[in-house]
């Protein structure tokens, strides 16, 4: 177990100013998610809503249409709004070449998060080379990681630094920045919420600031948080009739994976003509009862019509929420990712023993932010947000399997 000394050492480190390191690593993951670009270019694909709602927003000056591809549904909160806002600037600052403004930000936002993995780990393990390896690791593969019309690099860079802006929760001051930045995450995802509810937890457990001071963050975290996220859930109100947090989508997502033609992953659906059957993106019929019954009403009647089906059909049920938890944890179209999977696990079974808190925090976020996930068609891209922490164990366990091979080499040399 590491000191209080070295944990503050630890905690200082974090605050340094930036360093050869953080630029070395974040140039290089910028560049080798450029080259990725170059190499595949067929990883500048999908994205149809962010890109609906930001063309709809550059050309009407409104959050709207999201399924354009069938036909205009008026007023939307399918997205949360901070990443169609992104695109909708891009549009309208560079036109037609949109798309290279979209994939330098992408790759700059690789690039940051890969720098700023050392930093999360010198909190977590205490010293900074499990994130190195972890920075390494996605430099060398930015595969699936980088794409320019989906939010999740953002995402995953975003809740990385939140981490770091809140590692030592305590006073007023500094619950008002940390709940603003709460705020921005859940417009940007509000599954991150999950992710930032675990990270106060581990925070508060682990620096301890005190009765007052915890009380004093909180109260100015929640209503920091409160007063960033009020604009957009009074406009949801007002355009859309009813009450959401940030999203609406969950009706519709149920329905489309949970049905007679459903299978586990959304890849399998779109090969099988299922998602063009029951989501409005494809569906004329469904966005027609969409543009018929209000965006947020055409959600609970799916959400309805999805938990009807799932009380019919609770075997299959079962089956595909198993095959989704095994297809998030081990995409079978991602190989490296597999391998990160199988070696964090190594590297949570030596962090409780050694870093038991980092551990318990590792475990309540695999357990708390799929949880959605495991009931809607899975895609890789939403095990992102949380990939860093996989990264971070993997790094972990190898550079303490790199020490021990080092030691014993040494010891050999000498004999």
């Amino acid at each position: 177990m590491q000191t209080t000394a070295s944990a503050s050492d630890a905690r200082s480190d974090a605050r340094r100013v930036v360093t050869w390191r953080d630029l070395l690593l974040a140039g290089g993951g910028t560049l080798s998610a450029l080259i990725y670009f170059v190499a595949v270019p067929r990883a500048i694909v999908g994205g149809a809503e962010p890109t609906a709602v930001a063309r709809s927003l550059v050309a009407n000056g409104t959050f709207a249409d999201p399924f354009i591809a069938t036909g205009a549904t008026g007023p939307t909160a399918h997205l949360a709004p901070l990443f169609p806002l992104l695109l909708a600037f891009f549009f309208l600052v560079l036109g037609k070449a949109a798309v290279f403004g979209e994939i330098i930000a992408v790759c700059a936002a690789h690039g940051i998060h890969a720098a700023l993995l050392p930093r999360i780990s010198e909190v977590l393990f205490g010293y900074a080379r499990p994130g190195t390896i972890a920075a390494v690791c996605t430099i060398s593969l930015p595969v699936y990681l980088v794409e320019p019309v989906w939010e999740n690099m953002y995402a995953a860079t975003a809740v990385v630094a939140f981490c770091l802006l809140a590692r030592q929760p305590g006073g007023a001051g500094n619950g008002a920045w940390c709940g603003i930045a709460a705020g921005l995450l859940a417009l940007v995802n509000p599954s991150l919420v999950s992710i930032v509810i675990c990270w106060l937890g581990y925070a508060l457990w682990t620096s301890r600031p005190g009765f007052r001071r915890s009380l004093r963050f909180s109260a100015a975290f929640g209503a920091a948080c409160v007063l960033v996220l009020l604009p957009w859930e009074i406009r949801n109100y007002r355009q859309l009739g009813g009450v959401t947090f940030v999203r609406d989508n969950l009706g519709m997502e149920l329905y489309a994976a949970n049905n007679d033609c459903a299978q586990p992953s959304l890849i399998e659906n779109l090969a099988n003509g299922c998602q063009a059957r029951m989501h409005p993106i494809f569906s004329a019929s469904e966005m027609a009862d969409v543009k018929r019954l209000g965006e947020l009403q055409y959600n609970r009647d799916r959400q309805r019509r999805a938990q009807a089906w799932i009380s019919l059909h609770p075997q299959r049920f079962r089956e595909l929420v198993v095959q989704r938890m095994r297809i998030f944890w081990f995409p079978p179209e991602s190989v490296w990712i597999d391998g990160i999977t199988w070696l964090s696990l190594a590297g949570l079974a030596l962090a409780f023993r050694r870093r038991p808190q980092t551990a318990w925090f590792a475990v309540a976020v695999f357990a708390v932010y799929p949880l959605t996930y495991y009931v809607v068609q899975v895609s890789t891209r939403f095990r992102f947000p949380v990939l860093w922490i996989s990264l971070l164990l993997a790094g972990y366990v190898l550079d303490l399997a790199w020490g021990r091979l080092a030691v014993r080499a040494n010891l050999g040399f000498k004999l």
